[in-house]
């Protein structure tokens, strides 16, 4: 895709990789899942 040019397709995978991500991590925080780098952010 980059070599190709399509950058709006590339962008477009990558917000949907970050949505996966957040979901993901809301699942994991639900579930009372906790890594040491959660303590990092508050």
């Amino acid at each position: 895709m980059i070599a190709n040019n399509q950058l709006g397709k590339c962008y477009e995978r990558l917000e949907h990789s970050l949505t996966g991500s957040e979901v993901q991590t809301i699942a994991r925080k639900k579930a009372n899942i906790v890594f040491p780098s959660d303590f990092d952010r508050m």
